[in-house]
């Protein structure tokens, strides 16, 4: 049975354009969502102190405090909600890949990104049906 009640998603990116992108692709896709959008990391991760999301799609590089700042926290006090780090370096990978290995809901989406591949890895998160149906 699923749930009437809209999904959080908290967007925390310190890139206008770039959170502005993820807004839109995410209005378009999910209709049922309630969107929480931060600019400064440090916002977010104090807001993080107060209530939880559904779903924290991160950016890895930011000024303040760094995606992975975030993610290893969130994994040290165990919280258990996924989170979705979106980075265009490579070596972002490695450090998430070594925190999912530890159990943590956290996947990588690498930049550039496309739209459709954003869409289902909200959905994945979010334990929706993808949107596109892959052709194998």
């Amino acid at each position: 049975m699923t749930s009437d009640l809209p999904k959080t998603i908290w967007l925390v990116n310190d890139e206008e354009n770039v959170r502005k992108a993820f807004a839109m692709m995410l209005a378009h896709d999910l209709s049922n969502i309630k969107l929480t959008q931060f600019e400064w990391s440090v916002q977010a991760w104090e807001a993080l102190a107060k209530t939880k999301p559904d779903l924290l799609i991160t950016a890895d590089a930011m000024v303040q405090m760094r995606g992975k700042d975030i993610a290893e926290q969130l994994f040290a006090r165990g919280d258990t909600f996924p989170v979705i780090v979106t980075s265009a370096w490579e070596g972002t990978k490695k450090w998430v890949d070594a925190l999912a290995a530890k159990g943590m809901n956290i996947r990588l989406l690498q930049l550039p990104v496309q739209a459709r591949d954003f869409w289902d890895a909200t959905r994945l998160a979010l334990g929706l049906p993808p949107r596109h149906k892959s052709s194998s």
